[in-house]
């Protein structure tokens, strides 16, 4: 895994330049261009922060940034699974060349979902500053979360990315499970209303990928819970990686 990863670091251009530049050309010669992955988000949270403020009777300075901010930070998770899950796939022509590691295409995957989610985010946080005002420490913090879960985003995509290529079917069932859990997990709702429930919260791992960069950007009590889940995901997931490296990279190949 350590030498897939140093010689993906020499080709940086494959996976970092050319998943930006395909994004960019499918706005080509629209108005707005990617400024439309702002757009979209931004009046999506307008409508919902409108509707459930007055639905879930909860104040709109609670309310709002807690939407806005889960809203940009789910995007970021869901496109990494979904994408990590489709990265052999998708980029079949990568990996058939032979002259690029099986980590290309997740770092390509991981590329994409962070450019999507710089548009999204600062559409999110320039709704989110009317009702609160971001920290420099929780800014830090983060930032250390994102890094957090890029690192643990490596280990998971190639995981899914090896599953779903063997199992095809896999990859139909990832994407219907982020509909299902964009909904148990308090993305659109606030943690808070299920206290009887906490079950719903305590075993979902989502809901604590996403408290980890949430809760310092919009002003909430950090939990470490939410920290030592993360963390442990990304070494079960890296764990995972390394061993399907070593026993069956040889076979990616026949089933991509």
């Amino acid at each position: 895994m350590w030498n897939d990863l140093t010689s993906s670091m020499s080709c940086w251009r494959v996976w970092v330049i050319a998943p930006i530049y395909k994004i960019i050309l499918q706005y080509r010669r629209t108005f707005l261009g990617t400024l439309w992955l702002s757009v979209t988000m931004l009046a999506v949270v307008i409508l919902k922060s409108v509707l459930f403020s007055e639905v879930l009777s909860v104040p709109t300075e609670r309310l709002v940034p807690s939407l806005a901010m889960g809203m940009a930070f789910w995007a970021l998770i869901s496109y990494l699974i979904t994408g990590g899950a489709n990265a052999f796939i998708s980029q079949r022509t990568i990996l058939s060349d032979g002259k690029y590691s099986l980590l290309v295409p997740v770092l390509s995957n991981i590329t994409s979902g962070f450019f999507i989610f710089i548009h999204g985010f600062f559409a999110m946080l320039l709704v989110s500053c009317f009702y609160i005002t971001p920290t420099f420490i929780g800014a830090l913090i983060m930032l250390s979360g994102l890094a957090l879960i890029a690192w643990a985003s490596v280990g998971v995509g190639f995981t899914l990315a090896y599953i779903c290529t063997r199992y095809r079917d896999l990859e139909r069932f990832t994407k219907s499970l982020m509909s299902v859990m964009f909904i148990v997990t308090p993305v659109i709702w606030l943690p808070e209303l299920v206290s009887r429930k906490k079950g719903l919260l305590t075993y979902n791992p989502f809901y604590h990928v996403l408290e980890v960069v949430r809760d310092p950007i919009i002003g909430q009590p950090i939990e470490l819970i939410n920290w030592y889940v993360t963390f442990g995901l990304g070494v079960f997931f890296w764990s995972t990686a390394i061993i399907i490296k070593r026993i069956y990279s040889r076979r990616i190949m026949l089933w991509v």
